[in-house]
């Protein structure tokens, strides 16, 4: 199954789109792949977005993965799936 996903990094102050490839097998969820595909550059005094860039090297990938994974929000994202599916997830 996928999703497709936004993740603010205010720090950054950008939006991250991300593709979520995850599968449910025998009650137990498995994200497959986490693919960002666009970056959004915000303008904060405007509420909005100035500039959007396509993802396209293995190493911005990784990168904005990473971060993702390392602001907490990835593991937001595994339960809260888990919970629309019905599954109880242990962290």
């Amino acid at each position: 199954m996928q999703l497709l996903v936004q993740w603010e990094d205010e720090v950054a102050n950008r939006q991250v789109q991300f593709s979520v490839d995850y599968s449910i097998e025998h009650a137990k969820l498995t994200i497959d792949q986490v693919i960002p595909t666009k970056v959004f550059i915000l303008d904060r005094d405007a509420d909005s977005a100035k500039k959007s860039i396509g993802v396209h090297t293995q190493k911005g990938r990784q990168l904005l993965v990473d971060q993702f994974t390392n602001s907490g929000r990835l593991e937001e994202l595994t339960l809260e799936i888990g919970r629309r599916n019905g599954l109880l997830i242990a962290v």
